[in-house]
């Protein structure tokens, strides 16, 4: 999950064009584990856009290191908020 974050985390920070915070994460559901040594790819896709806010469909898939198959491991939607330099929501500037 914390991958997850950080992923998603930088693609609201683009999207945004500044700093974002985490407010809310929904549906996540892990279908799979991932083991040591596991090559993880994070996948973060925007879904919508508030005034302040961001929607992101997160998916993460694993590959074991000797081995070609990818497997869904954890989704869930993410919500990101803009914020400025004193932490209060700000404005999503247009797309």
């Amino acid at each position: 999950m914390s991958q997850m974050v950080l992923a998603t985390g930088n693609a609201a920070a683009r999207r945004a064009r500044g700093r974002c915070v985490t407010v809310a994460v929904d549906g996540m559901a892990f279908h799979s584990p991932v083991h040591v040594g596991d090559e993880v790819s994070v996948y973060a896709d925007l879904i919508s856009t508030g005034r302040t806010s961001m929607k992101f469909q997160v998916e993460a898939w694993r590959r074991s290191r000797d081995g070609d198959e990818q497997v869904k491991v954890t989704e869930a939607v993410f919500t990101f908020v803009a914020i400025d330099s004193g932490s209060r929501p700000r404005p999503v500037p247009p797309g």
